[in-house]
């Protein structure tokens, strides 16, 4: 199988994120006045866009609702007190290693742009990546509007390319997309939501990508 661009999702497969995702929403929810349900809840939405985890949590929710949760998640995440995220062990040397093969990388997320930009300054791993998109700006996952927007951005056709992620939408839209995914265990949500999609491969660690391709 030849691969000549690997896409890749944020939160739970680059950075280690969940916990802060989850007392997020948590926080998010509780000032609102919603309920907030268990910690698995919360992060089954992880990957999508705010405004679709508001009417995943609070299938009743109004668009005012939905407004309040977005600027309130938003606000939250970006306080200038908030912990910095942190990236799983052996992202950077993962990144480093398919660059120097020549491999075009990119990130497609369920974070907004400022988000995205952020982490990207913090963790340092900006430089590796030749496109990214973000959910405020294109279609939501599990659409695949986000794949072809990167596949059309890099020249590079659908069955060259694998999307690695960490969500059952990860693996949903890299179907819809025609794109060859692979499923890490290590994420947001239990492998087996995964494996129900039959990914191209599993990893439980990042660098096995390595030796998959």
């Amino acid at each position: 199988m030849t691969v000549s661009f690997v896409v890749f999702d944020w939160d739970g497969t680059l950075a280690d994120s969940k916990a802060r995702i989850v007392d997020t929403l948590r926080k998010t929810l509780t000032a609102l006045g919603a309920p907030a349900g268990s910690d698995e809840e919360l992060a089954s939405v992880i990957g999508l866009a705010l405004p679709d985890c508001a009417s995943a949590l609070v299938p009743d929710a109004d668009a005012r609702f939905a407004e309040a949760f977005v600027q309130g998640y938003r606000d939250t995440w970006l306080a200038s007190d908030a912990p910095p995220t942190e990236t799983f062990e052996g992202v950077e040397r993962t990144l480093a290693a398919l660059t120097e093969r020549g491999l075009p990388l990119a990130v497609a997320t369920g974070k907004n742009r400022l988000g995205l930009d952020r982490e990207l300054k913090n963790t340092g791993l900006g430089a590796y990546f030749v496109a990214t998109r973000c959910a405020d700006e294109t279609r939501s996952k599990p659409h695949p509007q986000m794949l072809h927007e990167l596949l059309e951005h890099v020249g590079v056709a659908a069955e060259q390319t694998i999307l690695v992620g960490d969500s059952h939408w990860d693996m949903k839209m890299a179907a819809a997309a025609s794109v060859r995914s692979v499923a890490v265990s290590y994420g947001a949500q239990p492998i087996e939501r995964l494996l129900e999609h039959d990914p191209w491969a599993r990893i439980d660690h990042i660098e096995e990508l390595l030796q998959r391709l």
